[in-house]
């Protein structure tokens, strides 16, 4: 079972199925609007059995199954927050289940695409968070294991993963 944190059109969910064969995915947003695409998309694609959309926000999300896998994009979680957020994945994560943190867009080698970027999270209600911030966020709510991920990619979104123990 699959954990998407503020899933918006559910296109990481319908992903996570086409790259997981066995995989269900259960994806949460508070945001009525993109729920509604994201249900079009799911039905679009026949994924209706395997994706399950919640409006709801990570704090308020509860369930009694358990995840092997969650992913959080810190950039869309309130900073305020964000430490109850990843506190709340933990609690939902089976024994052994990974989180991905996705942190910080912009590449630190263009200052001002860093700045512009950190500007756009912050007034979009995201967290402004780089690996190193993440990396400390895991590990102070108990996740083993926690690093970031070698980029192979271009893109500039950085992955910090842990595992609960």
């Amino acid at each position: 079972r699959i954990l998407d944190v503020g899933t918006g059109v559910a296109g990481l969910a319908m992903a996570f199925c086409r790259v997981v064969p066995d995989a269900t995915v259960v994806g949460l947003d508070p945001w009525p609007p993109a729920l509604e695409l994201a249900r079009s998309n799911v039905g679009e694609a026949g994924l209706e059995s395997r994706v399950t959309l919640v409006e709801t926000t990570i704090q308020d999300f509860e369930d009694t199954e358990g995840f092997d896998l969650a992913w959080l994009p810190s950039f869309f979680v309130l900073e305020a927050v964000l430490d109850d957020a990843v506190r709340r994945v933990r609690e939902l994560l089976r024994p052994g289940g990974r989180i991905v943190v996705g942190a910080r867009y912009a590449d630190e080698s263009d200052p001002i695409a860093w700045a512009t970027d950190d500007l756009m999270t912050v007034r979009s209600g995201g967290s402004v968070l780089d690996p190193a911030g993440a990396i400390e966020e895991l590990e102070a709510n108990a996740f083993e294991d926690v690093h970031e991920v070698a980029r192979t990619w271009n893109p500039p979104l950085r992955f910090v993963v842990g595992t609960r123990a």
